[in-house]
C-alpha cells in the first residue's frame, strides 16, 4: 500500500508540472512519517529535471528523526536565523494586544528569536502565566497542562500513549470513562489549543482526535510514571487489537513498550511483510530482526529470517541474504508458501554465485515436493523464475520436468488468477528471448510488465524491464532499450533497489556499445563487474567482464580484451551461456593477437558449451568461423558460416516489423559481420584469399 501511494503522488506531481512549475511546501517536516519522506524522496531521485520546487520547514531535530536527509539531492538548506528584536516584538503585541512593554520585553529575552518559543510563550501568558516561567519550552508546556484540570490531566497523559492520533474509547480504556466522558475532559485542552478533532478517524465511528503538535504530546507523555507507561502501552496495543487494527508495527512497538513480548511476536512477524510489501526494505529488515531478538523460534523466526532476507537481497546484501534464506529453510514447513519462496531465494542466490550444482539441488527439493493448497501460487513462482536461469546452466532436461509440474500447478489455481498469469507472462517473455525471438521477447515482455504491475510487485517488474530492454539490444533498438533502462533505473531509485546496479549501467554500457561509444561502455561495464563483484553476484560480474571484452576487440585493444575475457570465464564457472560467450571472446583476443592454432581451440570449446540454444549464438559462431579461417581451414569454415547464416536467417524470419528486422541484420555488431563475410565469401562460391576486415 505504502508503495502504490508513493506512486500515486509521483503521478499526480508528474502530470501537474505538466502544466508549469509547481512549488510544493512540507510543514514540521522533523513529525513527518517515514513513507512521506521516502515519497517526496523517491520523487526527487527518479525526477531531478521536473521544474518543482519543494519547500520543507522543519525545526534542527529533523537531522535527528532524518540524518542526511536530501544530501545526495539538489539541497539547498537555510537555517533561519532568530527573529530581531523589533520583529519578535511586532510578534508578540499581535498575539497579546493587551500586554505592557515590560511583559513583551521580558518574554521577547526569554525567547530568543524563536518564533515557536515566542508563540508558546504567548499562550502560557494569555492563559494567566506570570514571571515564574520554565526555563525549557518542555516545562513551559508541561506548565501549561498544569493548570488543567486534574481528569483531563489524566486524559490527556492516557492520550499520549497512543501517539499524536488518538480516540476517546481508546483513551476511555485506559482510564476507565466512557467516550462522550473522555470527550468532555478534552473540552479544556482544546480551549487550551494543545488539541483539536480529526478529520478523519481510523475506528468509525470512534472519532478521532489530535494533539496540535508533537511537542505537547512529548511533554504530556514525559509526565507517566514509568510503571503508568508500560501499563499505558499494554492496554492500548490490546484495544487497537480489538478494533482491527490493520498496522501490526504498530501494534509490536505497544506490546514491546508495554513489556509483553509474547503479545509482539504474535504481530511482528505481519508487520514485518507490511513493511516489506510497502518497500520499506530498511524497515522490514530492522522489525526482522527485532523479532529475532525478541526470541521468536520455530516457523516465526523462519518467517522473519526469510523477510529479512528478501529485503537484504533487493539493497545489495547478497552473501547475507543466502545465510538468512538457509537458516529460515530449517524452520519453515516443507510445502508451506515460505517454504517454497525460500527455495526461491536460494535457487536466484546460487545462480547469481556461479553454483548451478547448488541451484538445481533447491529447485529440484521444490519440483518433488507437493505444495500444500494455499501454497500452490508460490510453487508455480519458483518453478516458472527457476526455468530459466537452469536454462541458461545447460540443465534443459530438469525444466522439462518443471513444465510439467507447473502445468499441473496452474491447473489447480487457473491461469486466469493474476498473480499465475504475472508469473506465467514473465516465463513466456524469457522463454523466447532464449529461443532467439527478440522481436516477440521485446512484446511479451512489456506485456510482461503491465501484468506483474497489475498485481502491484513493482520490484518484479523493474526487473522485467531490464530484461526487456536486453531484448531490445540484441533487436538493434538501442533507444528502446534506452527508454526501458531509464525506466527501470528510475524505479531503482525511487524504490532503492541496489540488487539491480550492476543489471542498469551493464545494460546502459550495452546502450553505448551499440552507439559505437567505446569510451562510454568501458566505464559502465567496469562500474558494473564492481558492483556485482561487492555484492558477490559472480554470474553477473562474469557478463559485465565479457561485454567489456568484446567492447575492447572491437576498438583492437586485444591484451586488455584477453585479460577481461579470462576474468569473465573465472566468474561464469558452470553458467554455460556466459562461459561460452567468455570463452569464445577469449578465443577471437587470441586470433587477434596472433595465435590461430590456440584460438582455434578455444573456439572449439565455446561451440560446446554452447549447445544448440544460447543467447550469444551469433556471437560464439561468428567467433568460430573466423577461427577456422585463420587456422587455413577455409571450407570448413564456410560450411560453418552458411550454418551461422541460416540460423540467423531464421531468427531473422521470425521478426515482421520491417526496421527492427533491418536493425537486427545490420545494427548488431555480431549479425553485421556475419552477413559481410556473407556478402563477400558468395562472390563467386569460393572464399577470397582474406577475410574482411573486423567490423569496428
Amino acid at each position: 500500500m505504502a508503495d502504490q501511494v508513493g506512486r500515486s503522488f509521483e503521478d499526480f506531481v508528474t502530470a501537474t508540472v505538466a502544466n508549469g512549475p509547481l512549488l510544493l511546501v512540507a510543514d514540521d517536516l522533523q513529525w513527518a512519517d517515514p513513507g512521506s519522506i521516502a515519497a517526496l524522496d523517491g520523487l526527487l531521485r527518479g525526477h531531478p529535471d521536473l521544474p518543482l520546487l519543494v519547500l520543507a520547514l522543519a525545526r534542527p531535530e529533523v537531522h535527528a528523526a532524518f540524518p542526511a536527509l536530501w544530501t545526495e539531492r539538489a539541497l539547498t538548506e537555510l537555517r533561519v536565523t532568530p527573529l530581531s528584536l523589533r520583529a519578535a516584538s511586532e510578534l508578540l503585541r499581535a498575539a497579546l494586544p493587551d500586554a505592557d512593554e515590560a511583559l513583551v520585553a521580558r518574554l521577547v529575552e526569554r525567547a530568543e528569536g524563536h518564533p515557536f518559543f515566542l508563540e508558546e510563550l504567548a499562550r502560557a501568558a494569555a492563559a494567566g502565566g506570570d514571571d515564574a516561567l520554565p526555563d525549557t519550552l518542555l516545562a513551559m508546556i508541561q506548565a501549561r497542562i498544569a493548570r488543567l484540570p486534574a481528569s483531563a490531566r489524566r486524559v490527556l497523559r492516557a492520550a499520549s500513549v497512543f501517539g499524536r492520533t488518538f480516540w476517546p474509547g481508546a483513551v476511555g480504556a485506559l482510564v476507565h470513562m466512557t467516550a462522550v466522558e473522555v470527550e468532555q475532559e478534552l473540552a479544556e485542552p482544546r480551549r487550551a489549543g494543545l488539541v483539536v478533532p480529526h478529520a478523519e478517524s481510523r475506528f468509525p465511528p470512534e472519532a478521532g482526535w489530535i494533539f496540535r503538535h508533537d511537542l505537547p504530546r512529548e511533554a504530556v507523555y514525559a509526565m507517566l510514571s514509568e510503571a503508568d507507561r508500560v501499563s499505558g502501552h499494554r492496554a492500548a496495543g490490546a484495544w487497537l487489537c480489538e478494533h482491527g487494527e490493520v498496522d501490526a508495527r504498530r501494534l509490536v512497538d505497544h506490546f514491546e513498550r508495554g513489556q509483553a513480548p509474547d503479545r509482539a511476536l504474535d504481530h511482528i512477524v505481519q508487520a514485518a511483510r507490511q513493511a516489506l510489501d510497502g518497500n520499506d526494505l530498511a524497515g522490514a529488515a530492522e522489525l526482522a530482526q527485532r523479532g529475532l531478538d525478541l526470541g521468536a523460534s520455530g516457523e516465526p523466526r523462519g518467517l522473519l529470517l526469510l523477510t529479512g532476507a528478501h529485503a537484504d537481497v533487493w539493497r545489495g546484501g547478497l552473501a547475507s541474504a543466502t545465510t538468512r534464506t538457509e537458516a529460515a529453510l530449517a524452520d519453515l514447513r516443507p510445502g508451506s508458501g515460505p517454504w517454497f519462496e525460500a527455495l526461491h531465494s536460494l535457487v536466484v542466490s546460487s545462480m547469481s554465485a556461479a553454483q548451478p550444482d547448488a541451484a538445481r539441488t533447491f529447485f529440484e527439493r521444490g519440483l518433488r515436493t507437493p505444495a500444500e493448497p494455499d501454497a500452490r501460487v508460490q510453487r508455480i513462482r519458483l518453478l516458472a523464475r527457476g526455468v530459466p536461469p537452469l536454462l541458461w546452466a545447460g540443465l534443459g532436461a530438469l525444466t522439462d520436468d518443471a513444465r510439467a509440474a507447473l502445468a499441473a500447478d496452474v491447473a489447480c489455481v487457473g491461469a486466469g488468477d493474476p498473480l499465475v498469469a504475472a508469473e506465467l507472462a514473465l516465463l513466456e517473455a524469457l522463454d523466447v528471448a532464449h529461443a532467439g525471438d527478440p522481436a516477440q521477447a521485446v512484446l511479451l515482455g512489456e506485456r510482461a510488465i503491465a501484468a506483474v504491475e497489475r498485481v502491484g510487485d513493482h520490484r518484479i517488474a523493474t526487473l522485467a524491464r531490464c530484461n526487456c530492454a536486453v531484448a531490445a539490444l540484441y533487436l538493434g533498438q538501442a533507444d528502446r532499450a534506452e527508454a526501458l533502462i531509464e525506466a527501470a533505473a528510475r524505479e531503482r531509485d525511487r524504490l532503492d533497489l541496489q540488487r539491480l546496479t550492476p543489471t542498469v549501467e551493464k545494460i546502459r554500457g550495452d546502450i553505448c556499445a551499440l552507439r559505437r561509444d567505446v569510451v562510454g561502455a568501458e566505464a559502465r561495464y567496469q562500474e558494473a563487474a564492481a558492483r556485482a563483484e561487492a555484492r558477490g553476484d559472480r554470474r553477473y560480474a562474469a557478463q559485465a567482464h565479457a561485454a567489456r571484452a568484446r567492447i575492447l576487440l572491437s576498438a583492437d585493444r586485444v591484451v586488455e580484451a584477453r585479460e577481461a575475457a579470462a576474468a569473465a570465464i573465472a566468474d561464469a564457472a558452470g553458467v554455460r551461456a556466459t562461459a561460452a560467450l567468455a570463452v569464445a571472446l577469449e578465443a577471437d583476443a587470441m586470433r587477434r593477437g596472433g595465435d590461430p592454432v590456440a584460438a582455434l581451440a578455444r573456439a572449439a570449446e565455446a561451440m560446446a558449451l554452447a549447445g544448440e540454444h544460447n543467447e550469444h549464438d551469433a556471437t560464439v559462431r561468428l567467433v568460430w568461423v573466423e577461427a577456422l579461417w585463420a587456422a587455413g581451414k577455409a571450407d570448413t569454415a564456410r560450411t560453418a558460416l552458411a550454418e551461422a547464416v541460416a540460423r540467423l536467417d531464421a531468427r531473422a524470419d521470425r521478426i515482421s516489423e520491417p526496421a527492427w528486422r533491418r536493425s537486427f541484420l545490420e545494427v548488431v555488431p555480431e549479425n553485421a559481420r556475419t552477413q559481410a563475410l556473407r556478402g563477400a565469401w558468395a562472390i563467386d562460391g569460393r572464399a577470397p584469399r582474406s577475410a574482411p576486415d573486423p567490423v569496428a
